[in-house]
């Protein structure tokens, strides 16, 4: 499912966020979120289009999802 693509966390505002990189490292970044209930790979073919014209992406899995840090509210 994710062939050609790099594992990544990216931390922010106190959270963990597990995903999905793909593309040229030096690209212009596009962030890819997917929704309920949705992961990941739901974005696959949009990010395979969008790396192919030398973007890079990134495929975070949501709060809640995956290996990404629940809400610390439990909103």
């Amino acid at each position: 499912m994710f062939d050609g693509f790099r594992r990544r966390q990216i931390h922010a505002n106190g959270l963990t966020f597990s995903g999905w990189e793909t593309g040229d490292e030096t690209g212009r970044p596009a962030l890819l979120l997917h929704g309920f209930p949705d992961d990941p790979s739901s974005m696959v073919p949009l990010a395979t289009r969008l790396a192919d014209a030398g973007y890079r992406c990134y495929l975070p899995y949501m709060r809640g999802y995956g290996e990404t840090d629940p809400d610390p509210n439990d909103d």
